[in-house]
């Protein structure tokens, strides 16, 4: 009886504490709401005409489309906040469905109607370009965030869906929120001026996006935990089954990352949960743990990583690992399964779960490797492999890689080669032997030489550091050639089209991965053409000293985290591996 009571009285605790967010919006909401409705009323009397609504009377039907819409986007969007609403009884998420229709319409047009009267209207007395600056940044923000909304939801993308729809909705109440952060300004310092009022209303809207950056992070923490029964997996609500994992929740140096226990993911319908054993700490790691991005793309990165605090507390891009559960409609794997994945920007395989959809860039990992080396394939691995598809190399072809002893690097020197190309790496001369080792015919030491001076040309050139954008390579490569951008920053990627168009050389900035690119490799790896280069074997306890290593940007080829010690997953005797593993340490 003590039980079920207070277990009643949790759920009503519950249940008004989701009543506050709305609440709070509605609030926010009440000032704009108000104005707009008396800007209504004005216009349907037929008041005065003055400087101030001259351009509403002189072209009504923006304004006429815009106060209603921005008023049923504010008032019924704080209804979408509330739990209950979205994961309550079925009635429930009809409603919550029903009122999503209404929504997206009213949200539409409340951007859409605002971008036109900035465009078009005379700009009022108080504004000035800055202002109007802003108003068009924002307003094609919102619209932007309630297209990909729409797009997440027709893909039953639940996560992204509420995450876009969010971000829409705080830039479109954002007017309450101009109005609570101006009056206190106007009553200690005066009218604000063209400038203040910019600054004003431009930190308001950033304002309500970092709340909502903070929201979807909020909500995105795991909570239900998995159930395994007979190999399949069903969410048990209440019940937790923590699990270890390196956590960071600040950006810094290596010491903000810190073992704990938090919840294990909980697989879907058709989604695998992967006990890791095996995962690396590469150069996407340690760049978002320090938020250490190529320049001009922080706002980009902000967006993926976070505003303020990381979105995804675990790092970890890639893994290695045994299934141990599947959802009820998986077919392609099974418990026990020997596994190699990418989880990609999602992060998380620096933790002793992972859990990713059966369709994703997941396959069976080799046969005569161990996880530690098997799990070397897959960051570097497709990363080279995307990279030098885009370029379409034919044997005989010259490559040149600079960066050739990182992960990427080495991958790549070794993928080219199986192509049939004519590989030249660019490392320093400590790691030249290594280079050499895997494949390159030629090495340079980049401490020595400067390979845009020295007259030769390459039909690609692949950069793996970030130091050799077009306009440094051009005359490197040959008519038709093409870079690849593994690194670039954001003039690199701007340019990268423009230089295309005028040079007729090609520039390659992004790559994708897929599980049957990742078969490539794993096939690779047992037949022997692909070799494992691994400096440093790190434990999870020790991943402060993995991102101290990985920091240094001395490593050669792979920096792995053993998460679960001393499993190898070998299926073949250790006489007749095909694929030799490289052990090199830097001193």
């Amino acid at each position: 009886m003590i039980t079920e009571t207070t277990s009643a009285a949790t759920v009503a605790k519950r249940s008004r504490t989701g009543w506050l967010v709305p609440a709070g919006l509605i609030f926010i909401s009440i000032i704009p709401v108000i104005f707009g409705s008396l800007r209504l009323a004005e216009l349907a009397r037929g008041a005065a005409v003055t400087p101030a609504n001259e351009r509403f009377f002189d072209s009504p039907i923006p304004v006429l489309i815009h106060i209603p819409a921005v008023i049923i986007y504010s008032l019924l969007g704080a209804f979408q906040f509330v739990p209950s609403l979205r994961r309550g009884k079925r009635g429930s998420r009809n409603w919550h469905r029903i009122s999503g229709v209404i929504l997206i319409p009213a949200g539409l047009l409340s951007a859409l109607s605002g971008l036109w009267m900035a465009v078009f209207y005379d700009l009022p007395p108080d504004d000035g370009v800055i202002l109007l600056i802003l108003r068009l940044v924002f307003g094609t923000a919102m619209t932007v965030s309630i297209v990909l909304g729409i797009l997440a939801i027709r893909r039953r993308n639940f996560a992204a869906h509420g995450a876009w729809m969010a971000r829409g909705y705080a830039i479109g109440i954002a007017a309450g929120t101009q109005a609570l952060v101006s009056i206190p300004w106007i009553l200690l310092i005066g009218p604000t001026n063209e400038l203040s009022r910019a600054v004003l209303l431009g930190a308001a809207w950033l304002l309500n996006l970092a709340v909502a950056e903070y929201f979807i992070g909020w909500r995105a923490q795991p909570s239900g935990q998995s159930r395994r029964v007979s190999g399949k997996s069903t969410a048990t609500p209440g019940r937790s089954f923590p699990m270890r994992a390196a956590v960071y929740r600040k950006f810094g140096p290596p010491e903000v990352v810190s073992v704990a226990e938090i919840p294990q993911p909980s697989p879907g319908l058709r989604d695998v949960l992967v006990k890791v054993h095996a995962s690396t700490v590469s150069a996407a790691d340690y760049r978002s743990r320090g938020r250490d991005v190529p320049k001009g793309l922080g706002l980009l990165a902000a967006k993926g990583l976070g505003l303020f605090r990381p979105r995804n507390q675990v790092l970890g891009m890639d893994f290695a690992g045994v299934v141990v559960s599947v959802g009820p409609e998986v077919t392609k794997f099974h418990p026990g399964d020997k596994v190699v994945g990418m989880l990609g920007a999602k992060f998380g395989g620096h933790a002793e779960y992972v859990c990713l959809p059966e369709d994703g860039a997941i396959t069976v990992k080799p046969r005569n490797m161990d996880f530690e080396e098997a799990v070397t394939l897959v960051f570097g691995g497709l990363t080279a492999l995307n990279f030098l598809n885009a370029a379409d190399l034919k044997p005989g072809d010259t490559v040149l890689i600079n960066g050739a002893s990182g992960a990427v690097g080495t991958a790549a020197v070794q993928l080219a080669k199986q192509l049939g190309a004519h590989v030249t790496g660019v490392s320093s001369a400590a790691n030249a032997e290594l280079v050499s080792s895997i494949g390159a015919d030629r090495v340079i030491d980049y401490a020595q030489t400067d390979f845009t001076q020295e007259g030769k040309t390459y039909d690609v050139i692949m950069d793996c550091v970030g130091n050799a954008p077009f306009e440094r390579v051009e005359a490197s490569l040959i008519p038709g050639g093409s870079l690849l951008l593994v690194i670039g920053d954001l003039k690199a990627i701007l340019l990268a089209s423009s230089r295309t168009r005028k040079s007729g050389k090609k520039v390659v900035v992004s790559s994708k991965y897929s599980a049957d690119d990742l078969k490539h490799l794993v096939y690779l790896g047992e037949s022997g053409h692909y070799r494992a280069v691994i400096d440093r074997t790190y434990n999870l306890e020790d991943i402060v000293e993995a991102h101290r290593f990985a920091d240094t940007g001395r490593k050669a080829g792979n920096v792995v985290v053993r998460i679960a010690p001393a499993a190898t997953g070998k299926t073949a005797p250790n006489e007749s591996r095909l694929a030799t593993k490289i052990e090199v340490v830097n001193q």
